[in-house]
């Protein structure tokens, strides 16, 4: 099934993603350890305020400029132009994302702390992390088009060891506000690396071109709807627990939720390898055994994954000390989410690899909100476990419209 060279590549990003994620992994357990609960569960706050600004400020943004640059990367005149264009619209968005999102994260904010001077210098400094981490993300994707891959790695490494570097630097007087300003450096000092890397490809002689930015704001609008469905389809479950819970619940939920690192990393070798190697296949059989045996691999790791943690879910809950003790049986709820999105999310990439989506593409939303409206009269979603199987239930329902397109795609039913 593998040759040495796909062997080779798998190792090699297993083993960036792997160094990558035990950078990660320090710092999320120096800070579930020395944080307390209540100041985790703010800083699990700010991680959800990032991730909302940063979807809903790209909605389709990066897919317009993905799909021009690709034709054009080696035009350096238009190449600029598309970089410049995609940098104006989004910040122009991006801040008026800002007001929304900020306007919730208050409203988040002061119910843990019940302090409104406390809850605005929270919601200023996500806002300013959030204004720097986009402006890493736009030059990260200016590289990756102009296939920069090491320089990208090299630069996730570098923030990674810069974060690193501060929480070792403030353990004795770490706080939320000083976690989230070291985190604002190593963006400001990752960002300033990568602007240097991709300003090889902006020309001084360029502007944002007008044509440019209007095709950017039309795929924008045309994704937004979705993009807003499936954002609060991603956060509910934190949301819900964020409304509804204390502050010792929130942290409990974002301590043990930064497990799913793991499935990130495994992610990446399915995104870096199998799901290129797939879209080239063009015999049919071949097409079906390698489906087959890949399908069988993500089973197999996902059990693997399952059966180590229900052996040894509190030698591993040790790690994040006694304050998160007790808490197998919400680890495994969580563990079981998130092997099922790592199961349903690789047949996506397969199937998106060979643009096989015609059940998902018309159905996943109804699906989706088929399932949050059962789920919301079936469960009670006064207790945290519920909350997760609830989250759970859209991935689980659309994951079966993405089995029937890998069906289809097979020639095996529905073609």
């Amino acid at each position: 099934m593998f040759s040495l060279v796909r062997f080779k590549q798998i190792g090699s990003v297993l083993f960036f993603q792997s160094f990558s994620f035990g950078i990660s992994l320090i710092c999320s357990l120096l800070l579930i350890r020395n944080l307390s609960k209540n100041e985790y569960a703010l800083f699990t706050i700010t991680l959800m305020l990032l991730g909302m600004m940063d979807a809903l400020s790209d909605s389709g943004l990066t897919v317009g400029f993905r799909r021009l640059a690709g034709k054009y990367s080696n035009n350096a005149d238009l190449f600029s132009s598309l970089c410049l264009s995609l940098f104006k619209i989004r910040k122009q968005i991006l801040f008026g994302i800002m007001v929304l999102i900020g306007s919730v994260g208050f409203i988040f904010y002061y119910k843990e702390s019940s302090s409104t001077p406390h809850s605005i210098i929270l919601v200023f400094l996500t806002l300013v992390l959030a204004f720097f981490e986009v402006e890493r993300s736009m030059k990260i994707e200016v590289l990756r088009i102009q296939m920069e891959v090491q320089t990208v790695q090299n630069s996730e490494m570098l923030m990674n060891l810069i974060r690193l570097g501060i929480i070792a630097c403030v353990m004795l007087v770490i706080s939320i506000e000083f976690v989230i300003l070291g985190y604002i450096i190593s963006s400001i000092i990752t960002g300033y690396f990568l602007k240097q890397r991709s300003n090889v490809y902006i020309k001084d002689n360029t502007i944002a071109g007008s044509r440019y930015v209007n095709v950017y704001l039309k795929k924008f609008k045309e994704l937004l709807p979705n993009t807003v469905f499936y954002l609060f389809q991603s956060q509910i479950s934190l949301a819900i627990i964020t409304l509804m819970f204390s502050s010792s619940q929130i942290a409990d939920y974002g301590a043990l939720s930064r497990f799913g690192m793991v499935f990130i990393a495994l992610n990446a070798v399915t995104t870096n390898v199998f799901a290129p190697r797939f879209s080239k296949y063009t015999d049919l059989t071949i097409l079906r055994k390698r489906f087959l045996q890949l399908v069988i691999l993500f089973i197999a790791t996902g059990f693997f994954i399952l059966l180590c943690v229900g052996t040894l879910s509190t030698q591993i809950l040790s790690i994040l000390g006694d304050k998160y003790s007790g808490l197998e049986k919400l680890f495994l709820y969580l563990v079981l989410g998130n092997i099922v999105g790592y199961l349903f999310g690789n047949i996506n990439s397969l199937n998106n690899s060979r643009a096989w989506v015609y059940f998902n593409a018309r159905l996943a939303i109804p699906v989706s909100i088929v399932a949050l409206v059962l789920g919301a009269l079936i469960l009670d979603l006064t207790k945290v476990e519920n909350v997760v199987i609830y989250s759970m239930l859209p991935i689980l329902f659309t994951g079966f419209l993405k089995l029937a397109d890998s069906l289809r795609g097979l020639k095996i039913i529905f073609y």
